[in-house]
């Protein structure tokens, strides 16, 4: 209470004037002298003055951006359905290999066996058939026997090419041309039926896939192009749209796209983050810098400024980008005027000068 002496100084000066000047001063006068009295001696505060820019209706294509993730298109881990040992593993990690060529092998003398005695059966029923024909050729065997054996021979067959097949399937190949990207078993060691041995990667055929934000989704379609921005090799690419999410993250609630026909470029490597712009026709909003919109706990917000220069917290959602602006898909309005600068130095309810921002 500095003021206090000052204030009663002043109230016994007037009071003073006013009993010399007798029942010629109204009491009214006497109290609105008092008051602009004590208003001269109060400190003044000046209002803070904030830059504003008035929200503007985006128009044509709009331009989101995504956070995506460099894949291989093709990939596989490469095993055999049998068991044995692995007497040689054909590859090294990183060699780039050809459809059909072969990975590794493991031998089995289960399966060596099998194949042994079926190929011993069917040339015991080959001889015995080739034998049969002859006498059946003279007319002196009946037909029911000669079928008979010649059925024999057809089982001793199949008994045969399956039992081939089976040991050819200790031979792993190559199911497309990629790139090793890594050996899962030791040469020398016995595998499991189906135990991962080789994985590869198709590094030609890379595509990007990035999460979009549901209520996004209905603005994307298949065919659309968009530019991919990978900052590991300072580039940019061309690439379209092929998949479109279906299923939604129980968690973030996005929805998983996916970008095809990226160039065979070197350094372009599965697992490198990047940059998706799209541009987007049928996006609705408005357009403020992206410097307005803040965050807390509670999500993003803008402050706001009316006519009577009042200050006012508004929540938004932020429906993407268009060049350096920030699209408000829900909580703004096309002339709304948005504070841009001074934002640290006010509170709701604030009266602030405001300032016209270019």
């Amino acid at each position: 209470m500095k003021n206090k002496p000052t204030i009663l100084l002043v109230l016994s000066a007037v009071l003073l004037s006013g009993c010399q000047q007798g029942d010629r001063q109204p009491s009214g006068k006497l109290e609105e002298r008092i008051s602009k009295a004590i208003q001269r001696r109060q400190p003044r505060t000046e209002p803070v003055l904030v830059g504003v820019v008035p929200a503007r209706q985006a128009e044509g294509g709009l331009q989101a951006s995504y956070v995506g993730r460099v894949e291989t298109a093709r990939n596989a881990v490469v095993s055999t359905p049998h068991s044995g040992i692995l007497v040689r593993m054909a590859v090294r990690r990183g060699q780039h290999v050809k459809e059909g060529d072969v990975l590794a092998e493991v031998s089995s003398e289960r399966l060596q066996s099998a194949y042994d005695m079926a190929a011993a059966t069917l040339e015991q029923a080959q001889d015995g058939f080739d034998r049969l024909q002859k006498v059946y050729d003279s007319g002196s065997v009946t037909e029911q026997k000669y079928i008979e054996v010649r059925t024999q021979l057809d089982r001793a067959r199949t008994a045969e090419r399956a039992a081939h097949a089976a040991l050819d399937e200790c031979v792993v190949r190559a199911p497309f041309a990629a790139t090793v990207s890594d050996i899962a078993a030791e040469q020398g060691t016995r595998v499991d039926a189906f135990a991962p041995l080789v994985r590869l990667v198709d590094t030609g055929r890379l595509e990007v896939t990035f999460a979009v934000p549901e209520h996004e989704l209905s603005a994307i379609h298949v065919g659309d192009e968009a530019e991919v921005v990978v900052p590991a090799l300072a580039e940019s690419f061309r690439a379209t749209v092929s998949v479109k999410g279906l299923t939604a993250s129980p968690l973030s609630h996005s929805y998983d796209c996916t970008l095809s026909g990226l160039p065979s470029t070197q350094g372009l490597m599965p697992g490198m983050v990047c940059k998706v712009r799209l541009v987007t026709a049928g996006r609705s909003g408005v357009l403020i810098p992206a410097t307005a919109v803040l965050t807390d706990t509670d999500g993003r917000y803008v402050w706001l400024a009316d006519s009577l220069g009042t200050v006012s917290k508004r929540r938004v959602t932020v429906g993407g980008f268009s060049g350096r602006d920030i699209i408000i898909s829900h909580g703004l309005h096309e002339g709304e005027q948005v504070i841009t600068k001074g934002s640290q130095k006010i509170s709701s309810g604030m009266k602030v000068r405001i300032e016209i921002n270019p």
